[in-house]
C-alpha cells in the first residue's frame, strides 16, 4: 500500500517519465544535430547498458558451470547469439522508450516512421551485440561496433532518404561483419601472445593488488577484500551508481529543469540506494562466516556495524552528490533543503542496513518499501 501510494502520487508519474524518455529516444535517432551530437548520445547510452549488464556477467557466463561449457564444441557465434537473446529478455523494458519514440516523429509520415523503426532496430541490435561481447569477452567485435556506431550516427542526422538508407545499411553490415569476426577473434589472439603466461600474470596481478591494499588500515583492507570477492556484484553496482546520474541529467534536460525535476531526482536517489544492498549483504555474509573467530577478539558489539556503514556510505554517497548537483546549479530548491536531502540519504542507507537480517526472499520487498517511505516523506514534506 505504501508503494502504491508513492507511485500514484500526483508529483511523480511514471507515464511522464516514459513519455520524456521516448522523446529523448526520438531526438537521439531522428532529431536535429550534427553527427558528433548523435554519436555522443549513442555511445553514452551504450555505456549505460554495459554498466547494467556488468552485474549480470557471472550469471550470464554460467557461473560454476563455465569451465564445463568451455569444453563443449560451441561456436562463438552461438554463444553470442544465446547471450544476446537472454539479454533481450532482461532488457526488454529498457527498450520501451524506443517504441514510444514513434509518437514523437514529426508529421507521423510513413517514410519518417519507417526510417525511425529501422534505426531503432539497428540501435537495439548494437546494444545487445556489445553487451553479449562483453559477457563472452570477445574483443574483436568492438572494431565493427565502432564503425557501426559512426555509420548509425551519420544516418540519424537530417539528410536525404537515399543517403540515410546507405548509412543505415553500412551500420547493419558493420554489425554483421563483427558477428562473423567473432568466430576468429584475432585481437584476442594478439593479446594472448603479448601477455605473460597465465600463472605468471595472475601472480603479478595478485602481488600488485596486495601491495596496494597494504597501504590502507587492516579493518578497511578486510572489508575491501569481502566486497571485491567473486560473485559479490559490488563492482557492478558501483558502476551503475556512477552512470545512473548521467542518465537522470539527460532526462532532466528534457524536462527543462522545471518543477518535475525534483520528484524525479528524489525517486532516482531512492532507487539507486537499493544497490548498496550488494555491499551490505556481502559484508554481512563475511561476518557470519567469521563469527566464531570474531568473538575471540576484544571488539565492541557494534564494531562492524559502524565500520560497514562508514565504508558503504563512502562508496555510495558520492552518487547522491551527483544527483543533487542539478538542484544547486539550477536553483530548484534552497541550499538548506538540498542539505536535508543529502543528510536524509545517510538515513536511508542506515535503514537499508537493517534489511540484511531479513530473509533473502523478502529482503528486496522490505528494502523497496523503505525506499518508498523515504521518497514519500521527502516529496510530501520538503517539496
Amino acid at each position: 500500500m505504501v508503494m502504491l501510494w508513492t507511485f500514484l502520487s500526483p508529483s511523480f508519474s511514471f507515464v511522464v517519465i516514459l513519455d520524456r524518455a521516448s522523446q529523448f529516444a526520438s531526438g537521439l535517432l531522428a532529431g536535429p544535430g550534427s553527427i558528433w551530437v548523435h554519436l555522443g548520445g549513442i555511445v553514452m547510452v551504450q555505456i549505460g547498458y554495459c554498466g547494467w549488464s556488468a552485474g549480470l556477467r557471472p550469471m550470464m557466463r554460467g557461473g560454476a558451470f563455465r569451465e564445463f561449457l568451455n569444453t563443449l564444441p560451441i561456436a562463438p557465434q552461438a554463444r553470442l547469439g544465446a547471450s544476446a537473446l537472454l539479454l533481450l529478455a532482461l532488457d526488454f523494458l529498457f527498450f520501451s522508450p524506443l517504441l514510444g519514440g514513434t509518437f514523437w516523429i514529426q508529421g507521423h509520415s510513413v517514410p519518417g516512421l519507417s526510417f525511425y523503426v529501422v534505426k531503432a532496430i539497428i540501435f537495439a541490435g548494437l546494444i545487445l551485440f556489445i553487451e553479449a561481447a562483453l559477457v563472452e569477452r570477445v574483443f574483436s567485435v568492438f572494431v565493427a561496433i565502432v564503425v557501426a556506431d559512426c555509420a548509425l550516427a551519420a544516418g540519424c542526422t537530417p539528410m536525404s532518404g537515399w543517403l540515410s538508407a546507405a548509412f543505415l545499411l553500412t551500420a547493419g553490415l558493420a554489425g554483421a561483419s563483427g558477428f562473423v569476426m567473432a568466430g576468429r577473434d584475432p585481437l584476442s589472439g594478439m593479446f594472448r601472445l603479448s601477455l605473460p603466461p597465465r600463472s605468471r600474470q595472475k601472480t603479478q596481478k595478485s602481488a600488485r593488488h596486495t601491495d596496494n591494499l597494504m597501504r590502507v588500515p587492516p579493518v578497511v583492507r578486510l572489508q575491501l577484500r569481502c566486497l571485491t570477492q567473486k560473485g559479490a556484484g559490488v563492482i557492478g553496482s558501483l558502476v551503475v551508481t556512477l552512470l545512473l546520474p548521467i542518465g537522470v541529467w539527460a532526462l532532466l534536460s528534457v524536462f527543462a529543469y522545471d518543477e518535475r525535476s525534483v520528484p524525479v531526482l528524489i525517486a532516482a536517489m531512492g532507487l539507486c540506494a537499493q544497490l548498496s544492498l550488494f555491499a551490505f549483504a556481502s559484508l554481512d555474509t563475511a561476518h557470519k562466516q567469521a563469527m566464531s573467530f570474531s568473538k575471540t577478539l576484544p571488539l565492541s558489539r557494534y564494531f562492524w556495524l559502524w565500520r560497514d556503514l562508514g565504508l558503504v556510505s563512502a562508496l555510495f554517497v558520492p552518487s547522491a552528490l551527483f544527483f543533487l548537483l542539478p538542484l544547486g546549479l539550477h536553483r530548484l530548491v534552497p541550499l538548506t533543503v538540498g542539505g536535508i536531502f543529502f543528510g536524509a540519504y545517510f538515513v536511508l542507507l542506515g535503514s537499508l542496513r537493517l534489511t540484511v537480517r531479513v530473509e533473502a526472499r523478502w529482503r528486496l520487498m522490505a528494502s523497496l518499501s523503505l525506499s518508498a517511505v523515504w521518497i514519500t516523506v521527502i516529496l510530501r514534506e520538503f517539496t
